[in-house]
């Protein structure tokens, strides 16, 4: 079953983690070093003003990104939206350290023409083994290209399935066929054009591993729940702004350039499965 006391337990270290003013400034810092090539704003430290307690930060002129009254953004805000949801994504694929509460309160727009994207409160952030950030791109492949029994192969890795379901031929193919079955639900293709990535509403893809978990003995990791709260909150922003977005397009577009760029063996198997049919031959 779903591993819910280590939730528990995750949540209560994580209010005790914000608190601690020193820790966030380590992890602004390593924001800093890590993600210097993003056109993102992370407001530096103030040593002289900062210690376990206090934490003191450069100034920034801005306003929030979702203003006071609103529950979404304008169409002109959708780049910047797109420039965030790129943004986790190199956190939660490629680097593995990620910021883990992007709400709408933690991020602003600055002042200046064009506008800039400014992160704030590095309090939560999350560590994703590299075993886990392999699988996620491997995964997104294998579910556009409805390989579902490799796409189920791959829940160990994301630290999801335990190996005793995966050791378990007919557990596995029970897992595989409700994996399937979720995925035609959540991913109509009826009126796709060729070529189209499906739409998805990662809101909703959450909602259906947590329904497998119950039937099929997951453990559900801090590293799920935190990342899935910060594309789901990205995504609704973007679809506030631009009811249409694709935020399975964008995840799918940049797990393509790291199946393409990459010499990890799995990623290059991933990428041989995707692009050539034994069927076909092609």
């Amino acid at each position: 079953k779903a591993q819910i006391v280590d939730a528990v337990d995750e949540f209560a270290s994580r209010l005790f983690e914000e608190a601690d003013y020193a820790n966030e400034a380590a992890n602004i810092r390593l924001f800093k070093e890590l993600y210097s090539d993003f056109d993102i704003i992370v407001p530096g430290v103030v040593s002289q003003g900062t210690n376990g307690r206090v934490l003191s930060m450069e100034w920034v002129e801005g306003t929030k990104l979702v203003a006071r009254g609103k529950s979404g953004v304008g169409q002109d805000d959708l780049p910047l939206l797109t420039l965030g949801i790129q943004f986790t994504l190199a956190q939660l694929l490629d680097e593995g350290v990620m910021h883990a509460d992007p709400h709408p309160g933690n991020l602003l727009k600055t002042t200046s023409s064009p506008p800039r994207l400014v992160y704030l409160d590095f309090g939560l952030v999350a560590k994703i083994p590299e075993q886990v950030r392999t699988g996620l791109v491997r995964a997104v492949a294998y579910l556009v290209a409805e390989d579902f029994p490799r796409l189920a192969g791959l829940f160990g890795d994301l630290m999801l399935l335990p190996q005793e379901v995966l050791d378990d031929p007919a557990r596995l193919e029970q897992f595989t066929a409700a994996l399937a079955r979720a995925a035609e639900e959540l991913l109509p293709r009826d009126r796709l054009k060729p070529g189209e990535v499906p739409r998805l509403q990662f809101d909703k893809l959450v909602g259906a591993i947590g329904a497998l978990a119950i039937g099929f003995s997951f453990t559900l990791p801090p590293y799920f729940l935190n990342n899935a709260r910060a594309i789901g909150t990205l995504e609704g922003l973007a679809k506030s702004a631009d009811p249409s977005f694709n935020v399975l397009a964008v995840v799918y577009a940049f797990s393509l350039r790291q199946l393409l760029n990459s010499k990890n063996e799995g990623l290059q198997q991933t990428l041989r499965d995707i692009a050539y049919s034994p069927s076909t031959g092609r």
